[in-house]
């Protein structure tokens, strides 16, 4: 949240923040765990995940942020893409 979002000075003085925090305990971490943790924040709606592996020297952390810009591109990218198929379509039935 930000002040401007408020139509006074009544902002909040910090912010709620939802995370999901994965945790693993592994040598190192792996490319499922980066799918999963993706995984999660697209299908969940969340913006923020921690993962977390206390296997690695020093702690291993990776921070993955879900943006709603990146998820509207993706999602015009594949608009874009089903539009040409049933063009494509439509041209083999003529």
């Amino acid at each position: 949240l930000s002040k401007s979002e408020f139509q006074d000075d009544s902002a909040p003085e910090c912010a709620i923040i939802t995370l999901i925090l994965e945790v693993k305990a592994r040598s190192t971490i792996l490319p499922e765990d980066i799918e999963q943790c993706l995984l999660y924040l697209h299908q969940g709606g969340y913006r923020l995940c921690l993962l977390v592996n206390f296997g690695e020297k020093p702690l291993g952390v990776r921070r993955f942020v879900h943006t709603v810009a990146a998820d509207r591109e993706k999602r015009g990218t594949d608009e874009k893409r089903e539009t040409e198929r049933r063009e494509i379509d439509e041209c083999s039935e003529v």
